[in-house]
């Protein structure tokens, strides 16, 4: 009878080397097929879709005057502070409310507009409540 340390010593490196080379077959790359003709590349002959549609030139865009660029650009910065006031005078915050007023004066007639245009697209009674509050505000203040 074969003893169980020869089995040990001869049988554990085969069955080792066996399972490598299994791992290193199914590890293999798939074969690339081989094509004997080159492809060539596809143009687009004359009755294709592509040859027919016409290329349109890009307009480019006529600048806009520089005062409308101006009060665009003037309209954009001030509407963050008639947002933190909107929302001090909403929130009861006082001393924030002082602090915006000075620079909401200055551009009354802009402050004016932003609350009416609030106003005028208020879906929500809250939203309209809203802008009914900021709107008399402005309209109070000195």
């Amino acid at each position: 009878m074969i003893s169980q340390k020869r089995i040990l010593l001869y049988g554990l490196p085969a069955l080792a080397a066996v399972m490598l080379l299994s791992v290193v077959v199914s590890r293999r790359p798939a074969s690339v097929p081989t094509d004997a003709s080159p492809r060539k590349k596809s143009t687009p002959s004359a009755t294709s879709p592509s040859a027919s549609v016409p290329v349109r030139p890009r307009v480019s865009q006529i600048p806009a005057p520089p005062e409308a660029v101006v009060q665009t650009s003037d309209e954009a910065l001030f509407r963050g502070t008639y947002d933190n006031y909107r929302t001090a005078v909403v929130t009861g915050n006082a001393a924030a409310r002082q602090s915006l007023e000075p620079m909401v004066r200055r551009k009354s007639e802009l402050a004016m507009r932003f609350a009416q245009e609030e106003l005028d697209a208020a879906k929500t009674e809250s939203d309209r409540e809203i802008a009914l509050k900021t709107l008399d505000a402005l309209r109070r203040s000195p």
